[in-house]
């Protein structure tokens, strides 16, 4: 719980002093997912719930869990869902912590 509580106040900091620096929306993107790329908050690694895209081979980064006791069953239990529900969207998970 310490973990989880330290990782999203550092979140936290990162995204007021992105929003300080008034830097464009893809670069905040860009950092944010560097730190998170590096830095697992929690026990497990953390997932990326993705939104992909039926046209093109575009792909959004729609939420990011972590915290829980398996981010993975977590991230996975949202795909099902929203496949379900929208099933021209192709939602999955991406492992989103380097090794």
């Amino acid at each position: 719980m310490k973990n989880f509580i330290s990782g999203f106040a550092l979140a936290s900091v990162i995204f007021y002093l992105l929003g300080l620096l008034q830097l464009p929306f893809q670069d905040h993107r860009f950092l944010f997912e560097d730190y998170v790329s590096k830095q697992k908050i929690g026990s497990s690694y953390d997932y990326w719930l993705v939104k992909g895209n039926s046209i093109s081979s575009d792909e959004d980064r729609t939420a990011l869990y972590f915290g829980y006791g398996d981010d993975r069953i977590e991230c996975e239990r949202a795909v099902k869902n929203l496949n379900k529900e929208y099933p021209l969207a192709n939602y999955y998970c991406v492992k989103a912590n380097l090794e």
